[in-house]
């Protein structure tokens, strides 16, 4: 019996049986659909929400969350900023995909531990530079604040750099000597040097936020989601926010400060990176020197006079995808590609 008859017979037995089942024949070789949001149910079940409850919230049904986790439709890009904004969190964490290497949680995600929530907003993590008359405070999660003091209780003058991610699209990376103090004030705490307070934001709201200031007058999102972006526009009303979403700030021990928006991305990566090193052998010139690169040019500082360095982390996660792609190295997500595609298109997806 050849190859071909053994074939005919397997293809027609397989037919009979699924019409005495009364079920269409299954192909030979099924190709099983990507879970574009594999960590939604398991986000959504660690913060207490049902599928009812995230539906009502949404404007939606269950059956159109329930599709949503298990893969067999996709939510508009609208939708998936609605459940990073009611998760605190960013549409890449709801697809499994990192955009801060090292450390970068957002209200309630922890980059650092993968598919690992932290237990959200726990206060601020204040500064206190030489020269100011008001402490800088930061909005921080209860890990990022719990490993930030050990650091700190640990820094010396041979190490005295630590980093620090906060909620409000800022990464700190702090000379701990060259700073007057370093507090951390938690949420029922009070203090009487209460001015330079910033507020949480999911790490989602800000990139809405830039595409708002940028002029993206079509970019997607809820009309709530919306209605919040021109409330925090009105209440920031005279100050320069695209500066604040996109400049790294740079303050010096003899009170000095400088703003520049990095010509290179990966600069800022690097900052973090060697800062939890010794930042004596980082981004610098025969390790004396630390160099900031914008468009018009480069500023060469010593490290020892460095206080403090803000570095917005909408920009550090793009240089920590060049340097990802630079390097080789894989994401979080299996399908970046995909993910590409949905945070860029024009057209909206499946509602259910």
């Amino acid at each position: 019996m050849n190859d071909k008859r053994i074939t005919r017979q397997t293809e027609r037995s397989r037919k009979a049986i699924a019409r005495k089942s009364d079920q269409k024949p299954a192909p030979i070789f099924a190709v099983k659909k990507v879970n574009q949001l594999p960590r939604l149910a398991a986000i959504r079940a660690e913060l207490g929400y049902t599928q009812i409850e995230v539906a009502e919230l949404l404007g939606t049904t269950q059956q159109a969350v329930g599709r949503w986790e298990n893969g067999s439709r996709e939510p508009t890009l609208g939708q998936l900023r609605d459940l990073a904004m009611m998760f605190g969190c960013a549409v890449a964490d709801l697809m499994g995909r990192r955009l801060v290497s090292g450390s970068a949680p957002t209200i309630e995600i922890d980059r650092r531990r993968r598919n690992q929530l932290t237990s959200g907003y726990w206060g601020h993590f204040g500064v206190l530079l030489h020269g100011a008359v008001h402490t800088k405070w930061y909005p921080v999660t209860a890990n990022e604040s719990n490993r930030a003091f050990q650091l700190v209780k640990d820094a010396c003058e041979k190490q005295p750099w630590i980093t620090i991610t906060t909620l409000s699209n800022r990464e700190l990376v702090v000379n701990t000597f060259n700073v007057r103090r370093v507090c951390f004030l938690p949420d029922e705490g009070d203090s009487p040097d209460w001015h330079e307070v910033q507020s949480a934001y999911p790490h989602e709201f800000f990139l809405v936020l830039s595409a708002r200031v940028r002029g993206d007058v079509e970019y997607e999102a809820s009309d709530a989601l919306r209605a919040m972006v021109e409330e925090f526009m009105q209440a920031e009303a005279g100050k320069d926010i695209d500066d604040f979403l996109h400049a790294t700030r740079v303050h010096l021990a003899d009170g000095y400060q400088f703003s520049y928006e990095a010509d290179d991305p990966s600069e800022l990566t690097n900052f973090s990176m060697f800062a939890q090193t010794d930042f004596e052998n980082g981004p610098s010139v025969e390790g004396k020197m630390v160099s900031f690169s914008d468009a018009d040019g480069s500023t060469f500082i010593a490290p020892k006079k460095i206080a403090l360095i803000e570095i917005p982390i909408i920009e550090m996660a793009k240089g920590d995808q060049k340097m990802r792609e630079e390097m080789g190295m894989p994401d979080f997500n299996e399908d970046e590609t995909r993910f590409d595609e949905l945070y860029h298109r024009d057209g909206a997806g499946s509602e259910g």
